[in-house]
């Protein structure tokens, strides 16, 4: 009797976020797309604290997050993390201002 063992290997999880760095006005809208090569479940850091849903930032299940109205506290580095059964993944991208609106 012949036996067989099928063993899949998942794909490693790579997140990619553009734009990596942008200025925007003050005041202005501007989206961060994550992307990953596999299916995953993503959140958001601003400046090393964990970003929540509001009326100004806005974030979809497939890794879009768009910011409404510009502000200084909206400024800095944003972390795009995602997570699958492949493990995680991280990608870093910097907002800065570019004047006002």
């Amino acid at each position: 009797m012949i036996e067989y063992l099928f063993v899949w290997e998942l794909e490693k999880l790579k997140a990619s976020l553009y734009p990596k760095k942008t200025a925007v006005l003050l005041g202005e809208n501007v989206q961060l797309r994550c992307e990953t090569s596999t299916g995953a479940t993503y959140h958001w850091i601003l400046n090393g604290t964990r970003l929540e849903s509001d009326q100004y930032r806005v974030m979809n299940p497939l890794g879009m997050l768009t910011i409404y109205g510009l502000a200084e506290e909206d400024l800095g580095e944003y972390v795009c993390v995602a997570q699958s059964e492949a493990g995680f993944s991280a990608s870093h991208a910097m907002v800065d201002a570019g004047g006002k609106k």
